[in-house]
């Protein structure tokens, strides 16, 4: 009777927040001040899971998973779906360090790392293990940050796509792409000092009122997102017309870029 008072229609508090954080990431909703960003991995990554082609019977790796927020993706594809962290959260089967992966090489068709390159204490010692127990003919695929604010306390990699490129070029054939619409990195970089800066600090200072208080904010997000998906589809409808400017817009160099993703299909 002890653990009755944590569980709510079947699920404890710790399921509960997994799934939570879950339908937050791969399902964001548009009053969400990081929904630019996240709905463009999510697509990414659908797309990805699409081009297995009917593959199936995939034994797959989700490194730095946490809480696994895109299995839903790739689970069909699998007969395997192994999730490893550093800490042990719900979910999670393995404890472990990316950059000593306790498998055996080739044990893998798929590793997948979302969200979590960008935090390696060495990135390419990382790479070196996501190849080694990558299988002859498997996946890697990454996505990783570019522009995007950051607690100064907290250490992180900032990716420009050309150096994404080059280091994941060593590995074997890498493909990056802008993965977060870089015609869209304004408005979510608005949203994210409003989210990191307002918010954050209203919740720090008020504890106990912070949540209420930060409710008008959601407005700010879904205003500054909409009016986002809209100036980003009247850019492309314009640069397809041929309007000069618009087609300049549309080129940007992609270093600018919010997010990346990258398939490598690792050397053997």
């Amino acid at each position: 009777m002890s653990g009755a008072g944590s569980m709510v229609n079947g699920y404890s508090r710790e399921e509960r927040e997994a799934r939570r954080v879950v339908r937050r990431i791969s399902h964001p909703r548009v009053w969400q001040y990081d929904y630019l960003m996240l709905r463009e991995i999510a697509a990414g990554l659908k797309t990805q899971a699409a081009s297995l082609n009917g593959k199936a019977g995939l034994d797959i790796l989700d490194v730095g998973c946490k809480y696994k927020p895109y299995r839903e993706l790739f689970s069909p594809r699998a007969s395997r779906y192994v999730g490893i962290d550093l800490k042990t959260f719900h979910g999670v089967e393995v404890r472990g360090d990316a950059l000593a992966l306790p498998f055996a090489s080739g044990t893998f068709d798929l590793v997948l790392c979302t969200q979590a390159l960008y935090l390696l204490a060495d990135f390419r010692k990382a790479l070196v293990e996501f190849a080694r127990v990558t299988r002859t003919g498997g996946r890697i695929i990454l996505t990783t940050i570019g522009i995007w604010p950051h607690p100064p306390s907290e250490r992180l990699h900032r990716w420009s796509r050309r150096e994404l490129e080059e280091v994941l070029a060593e590995f074997g054939e890498a493909k990056v792409e802008e993965n977060g619409g870089y015609l869209q990195l304004v408005p979510q970089l608005t949203n994210a000092v409003l989210a990191l800066g307002v918010e954050a600090h209203l919740v720090r200072r008020y504890p106990r009122a912070g949540g209420w208080l930060c409710l008008p904010l959601k407005g700010s997000y879904l205003g500054i997102n909409v009016l986002g998906l809209a100036s980003e589809k009247a850019v492309r409808a314009a640069s397809r017309a041929g309007v000069g400017v618009a087609r300049t817009l549309c080129e940007v160099d992609s270093h600018l870029a919010i997010n990346y993703l990258a398939v490598v299909t690792p050397r053997k």
